[in-house]
């Protein structure tokens, strides 16, 4: 899927450290997910559709603070912060991958759990 806008832009004067988004939370096994959530899309052909922004580690949805506001005119964005990083809750477990694709996996089925979800 390909996104264009109406005119170039330089990436350079387009980037901002401004978070616009308000973060939501969800529990998940036993611990706080925080999350950006754009809602349904204004695009009525993909409104059954979501882009899910994942980071790395450590960091958080702040990564993706510059774009979401372009892909989320097309579909729904969520971007979670992976538990112990971002807003998120820091439990007490040793943050390997496993464990992060359990608390995924529990954060998905709660939060999408239905349409086409594109994975960024």
């Amino acid at each position: 899927m390909s996104y264009s806008t109406d005119s170039p832009q330089d990436p350079e004067t387009n980037v901002s450290s401004e978070f616009p988004f308000d973060l939501k939370l969800v529990s998940v096994e036993d611990a706080q997910m925080a999350y950006v959530d754009t809602g349904a899309s204004v695009d009525s052909r993909h409104s059954n559709t979501t882009a899910l922004f994942l980071h790395g580690n450590p960091t958080s949805s702040y990564l993706w603070r510059n774009i979401i506001p372009h892909v989320s005119e097309k579909v729904r964005c969520v971007a979670p912060d992976l538990v112990g990083m971002g807003a998120s809750y820091k439990p007490s477990i040793s943050y390997r991958f496993a464990e992060h694709a359990q608390f995924l996996g529990g954060f998905i089925d709660k939060v999408l759990p239905e349409g086409k979800v594109l994975n960024s």
